[in-house]
């Protein structure tokens, strides 16, 4: 018997701008690649193993078929061009807000989602069925037994789902939200409340949580940049407060919005949801925060020296001292930084690590800072599970980061790391 599973792609950069992208090829931001993982890893879990995987050409969902692919050891996944996600025309690339000051948005309101129906140049939902049954039809004339997992985006999706149940578009629409890296099965007589058999909440769940990247422009002391870039994440209402770094281990309380900050450190911590916690970074991992049951979230650079001179222990202490955290409900991620495979470290400090801390490659010696952190966490009663480190690297990937290391040590460029309460 033929199933078929359907998933959306993981948060891509226009998700978090509030931006209408249809075909544009975005990439997925650091909480796409971990909610992509999260649902790879629930797949695993729930014993699901698919014969064939279809995919969307679209960048972001590539990404999140090659994560998922990946993790479970399955034959790189299949691109379908009729998964394409929805062409909306005039609207592709706007905002959601500018969108509704258009005269001809025609609009479906549903409580999750705004649906533009006949705008110029739009993809009408009816020919999105049409285009969707194409994709069913294909889809059982090369598969008659197995699973099959399509990955696409949102509205395509629900018309998939609206051509294999024989519905109207205006039937599902008003019903169906499909979130970020949701897993639905098609079954005929399933109602879709019972088709949703993974919800990605991800993590951090009830944050703001985001990096910049080089295409968002330097960061480092400039406030033009700043401003832009938070006004893009919708994040420009808040109280900015940024780490002055000094690579020590000092923690700084957030109280209230009018908080004045004179000395320096390298963390802050706060539970206050009008406050925006930022640190920059050329190479240094960036460490969040989030203890969800105590509504508390810290944001800490963490370059080696401040490594081993204890922010993470002192940041860890601060949850517990100023808002009685437990360790094991802190959740922790680790934003994108240089990797082993360039962080290359000479004989001057070896001395501050452990030896197995230490790769030995070439004649040379490297280390990873992300499995050093994640040791530290684990001593402090962080669970292992609660962790999530990027596979990014900053010096590897030349067009999406800047890397201190990369550019010889000169000209100091970084990105923006972000945190903040919803």
């Amino acid at each position: 018997m033929l199933k078929i599973y359907l998933a959306r792609h993981g948060q891509d950069s226009d998700n978090v701008r509030r931006v209408l992208n249809g075909c544009r090829d975005t990439s997925l931001t650091i909480i796409g690649q971990q909610q992509a993982l999260q649902l790879a890893k629930r797949i695993k879990l729930m014993g699901l193993s698919f014969n064939k995987i279809y995919t969307s050409p679209l960048l972001r969902v590539k990404q999140t078929a090659k994560i998922i692919t990946d993790y479970l050891s399955l034959p790189e996944a299949e691109i379908l061009p009729d998964l394409i996600e929805r062409d909306f025309g005039k609207m592709t690339g706007m905002t959601i807000d500018d969108i509704l000051l258009l005269e001809d948005n025609n609009i479906v309101q549903t409580p999750e989602v705004s649906y533009f129906l006949e705008v110029e140049g739009a993809e009408k939902f009816s020919e999105l069925i049409a285009r969707s049954q194409r994709v069913l039809n294909l889809v059982q004339q090369e598969n008659e037994d197995g699973n099959i997992l399509l990955l696409t985006s949102g509205d395509i999706g629900k018309m998939i789902y609206a051509a294999y149940h024989e519905k109207t578009w205006q039937e599902v629409l008003p019903s169906f939200y499909f979130s970020n890296t949701d897993l639905r099965v098609l079954e005929k007589d399933l109602p879709l409340e019972k088709s949703l058999i993974f919800k990605n909440n991800g993590i951090f769940s009830r944050t703001f949580l985001g990096i910049s990247e080089k295409s968002d422009g330097d960061m480092k002391g400039d406030d033009c940049n700043i401003k832009k870039f938070l006004k893009e994440v919708n994040l420009d209402k808040k109280t900015l407060f940024s780490a002055n770094l000094e690579h020590g281990n000092k923690v700084m309380v957030i109280k209230d919005p009018q908080q004045k900050i004179e000395s320096k450190f390298d963390a802050l911590i706060t539970n206050n949801s009008d406050c925006l916690l930022t640190t920059t970074t050329a190479d240094c991992p960036s460490i969040y925060f989030y203890d969800s049951q105590k509504k508390v979230i810290a944001l800490a650079h963490a370059g080696w020296r401040g490594i081993v001179r204890g922010i993470i222990e002192n940041t860890i202490l601060s949850f517990k001292d100023n808002y009685n955290s437990n360790s094991e409900d802190v959740e922790v991620f680790v934003s994108p930084y240089i990797r082993s495979c360039h962080f290359e470290i000479k004989e001057d400090i070896i001395d501050n690590f452990l030896e197995e801390d230490l790769i030995k490659r070439d004649e040379k010696i490297y280390i990873d800072l992300g499995e050093i952190i994640r040791k530290r966490l684990m001593k402090q009663g962080i669970k292992d599970d609660n962790i999530s480190i990027s596979k990014d690297c900053t010096y590897c990937l030349n067009d999406k980061y800047f890397s201190f290391r990369r550019n010889g040590g000169k000209n100091m460029e970084t990105m923006l790391a972000y945190l903040s309460l919803k």
